[in-house]
């Protein structure tokens, strides 16, 4: 597997350097999913109507993603790619309209699990050693996005609450990306403690998809697909959404 990079319209960025970013992007997620994808990845700059990724494949059946960010913001590029790439790992072509919330959540989740390992990770050993100290910057774009008061709960209100009078909502409309980097972030530190459940994810959406699933029944049918090992950490992300008795 290879990211392609379309080398026109990136401002200043230079398309080698914004490559060393987005390997950097697919080396951490491949490490976490354990293994890699089989198709390469064609990544051009287009603010219309990107950043997402394509259903539809390239002349050599490529994953197709757009993005929208320019220049040299690092942080943004890495931001932006972590979030279509895990669409690319998590089954984005199947899956139930009313549960597309939580594969926005989850690749959410991704940029900024991502974004904090770019930092350990170009502390120690950079794409380029001039770039050492911007592994801070990365850490930053993340922890900014963590700390943003638009993405915590409601004084007084607990997640448990807050996600069933919210539901609904995000049945209907898959990118409130308010809830979505709030569930992104109540998920976070779960994933950095128990990190194979980015194994887990990729057996997300893999069963016969039923047009009546909601949420919960897909991860009834989730549990049932994953591998015996997965099932303990895959349970306590559930766990986290248990509104229904």
């Amino acid at each position: 597997m290879s990211t392609i990079i379309t080398p026109f319209n990136w401002g200043e960025a230079q398309v080698v350097d914004l490559q060393k970013v987005l390997d950097s992007v697919t080396d951490i997620l491949d490490s976490y999913f354990e293994d890699t994808i089989n198709m390469d990845v064609l990544v051009d700059h287009n603010a219309d109507i990107g950043p997402r990724v394509l259903f539809e494949r390239g002349p050599n059946n490529e994953y197709q993603v757009k993005l929208s960010t320019k220049d040299r913001v690092w942080d943004q590029h890495a931001y932006q790619f972590s979030h279509e790439y895990c669409h690319i790992r998590t089954n984005y072509n199947n899956g139930n309209q009313k549960c597309k919330w939580f594969e926005e959540t989850i690749c959410e989740l991704a940029s900024l699990f991502t974004l904090r390992r770019m930092a350990e990770n170009w502390a120690v050993s950079p794409p380029y050693q001039l770039w050492r100290s911007y592994g801070k910057s990365l850490f930053k774009y993340a922890e900014d996005r963590i700390i943003d008061d638009k993405h915590k709960l409601p004084a007084g209100l607990d997640f448990y609450t807050w996600f069933g009078a919210n539901l609904a909502d995000l049945e209907k409309d898959q990118y409130i990306r308010e809830s979505n980097t709030l569930i992104a972030i109540e998920l976070l530190n779960l994933f950095e403690k128990n990190p194979k459940l980015w194994v887990a994810m990729k057996y997300f959406n893999t069963w016969n998809i039923s047009e009546s699933d909601d949420i919960f029944s897909s991860f009834t049918k989730w549990l049932e697909v994953v591998p015996d090992e997965l099932e303990s950490c895959v349970v306590k992300l559930v766990d986290v959404f248990k509104t229904k008795a």
